[in-house]
C-alpha cells in the first residue's frame, strides 16, 4: 500500500513539473513583439516635438526606476536585453525627464534628456493615484481655472480634447484606473500643441 502510495505521489510530482514547465514557455512566448533603444528614441522625437529639435537623447534609459545603458559595463544588462523581456502591450509610458533634473550618477553624459519606461509590472499606489486625478479635477472643474490653462488629458493612449476630457472625468473614479501620470517635464504632443503647454497627464483604466 506504501508502495503504490509513493509511486502515486512520484507520478503527481512529475505531472506538476511538466505543468510548471509548459507554463513558463507559454509565458516567455508572449513577448512577441517587444520595443527596442532606438524605437524608444523614434516614439519621443515624434511625439513630443522639440525633444528632436534643440535636446539630445543620449544613452541612458530608465526602466521601472533603474538605469540602463545601450552598451554594457561590467557585463551589466543593456536595456536592449531588458526590453526584450516586456512586450510591447506591457509598456503603459514612455515619457522623458531633463538629465539635469535627475538625482541620478550617470556613466556617461552625453545628452540632454533621459528617456522614461514604465511598465504594468509597475504597480501604483492608491493614495499616489487619487492625488493626481483630484488635482487633474480641480482643473477641469473648479471656476478659479479657464479653458485656456486645462492640461492634455491622455486616456488609454488617446489624446482627448478638453471637451472629451470633461466627459470623461465627470465619471472616472480612482478605483478605475490602473495608472496616471503626471509629466513634469514641459512636453509638446503632435497635433495637440496648444493645450499640451499647459501639462500633460496620461491615464490608464483597468
Amino acid at each position: 500500500m506504501k508502495t503504490n502510495v509513493s509511486f502515486i505521489l512520484f507520478v503527481l510530482l512529475n505531472i506538476l513539473f511538466i505543468s510548471s514547465c509548459v507554463t513558463t514557455k507559454i509565458v516567455s512566448q508572449k513577448v512577441t513583439d517587444s520595443y527596442t533603444s532606438d524605437e524608444i528614441k523614434q516614439h519621443i522625437q515624434e511625439r513630443f516635438l522639440h525633444a528632436s529639435d534643440s535636446l539630445k537623447i543620449g544613452s541612458m534609459f530608465v526602466l521601472d526606476g533603474i538605469p540602463y545603458y545601450e552598451k554594457s559595463f561590467e557585463n551589466e544588462p543593456t536595456i536592449d536585453s531588458e526590453l526584450k523581456k516586456y512586450d510591447k502591450s506591457a509598456i503603459q509610458t514612455i515619457y522623458f525627464a531633463n538629465a539635469s533634473k535627475l538625482n541620478i550618477a550617470c556613466r556617461v553624459y552625453d545628452f540632454d534628456i533621459i528617456p522614461i519606461i514604465r511598465t504594468n509590472e509597475n504597480i501604483q499606489k492608491r493614495k499616489a493615484k487619487k492625488k493626481i486625478l483630484m488635482r487633474l479635477k480641480e482643473r477641469y472643474f473648479s471656476g478659479q481655472f479657464t479653458v485656456a490653462t486645462r492640461p492634455l488629458v491622455i486616456f488609454n493612449r488617446k489624446p482627448l480634447t478638453v471637451n472629451s476630457a470633461f466627459k470623461v472625468l465627470q465619471n472616472l473614479k480612482v478605483r478605475h484606473i490602473n495608472f496616471i501620470q503626471k509629466y513634469e517635464e514641459s512636453q509638446v504632443i503632435a497635433g495637440f500643441e496648444h493645450i499640451s503647454k499647459n501639462g500633460v497627464i496620461e491615464i490608464f483604466t483597468k
